[in-house]
């Protein structure tokens, strides 16, 4: 599994601290495996762990940072409870079949979505 944004995001902290992956997991109050499997994908990303980063090592990019997350997190989930049943097919269609997109058919699917 690939190091994921937020992971990238976490090395370059690390290093700009001269910091090695157990002493920033310390400094977060979790393990350094936790933090490992964060950094690759394999593990979500609390909002708590994200603000102890925040608040620790004084970081202002708030909104960037939450970005990162946003797209490194392993899982999405989305709430359907007001979903009509064909959005519900549609959701479970794009979801089965995102994955085998390419990038141009991507950016196709973006521009109808947002409108640009």
């Amino acid at each position: 599994m690939a190091v994921t944004a937020f992971g990238k995001k976490l090395r370059k902290l690390r290093i700009e601290k001269d910091l090695l992956l157990k002493d920033m997991a310390e400094h977060l109050n979790i393990s350094a495996a936790q933090l490992s499997a964060i950094e690759l994908g394999k593990r979500s990303i609390s909002s708590d762990i994200v603000s102890r980063l925040i608040d620790v090592y004084k970081l202002e990019n708030v909104d960037e940072i939450n970005d990162i997350v946003a797209i490194s997190q392993p899982t999405q989930k989305v709430d359907l409870t007001d979903a009509t049943d064909n959005q519900k097919k549609l959701m479970v269609t794009f979801a089965r079949s995102f994955t085998e997109l390419s990038d141009d058919r991507v950016e196709e699917i973006q521009k109808l979505l947002i409108g640009n």
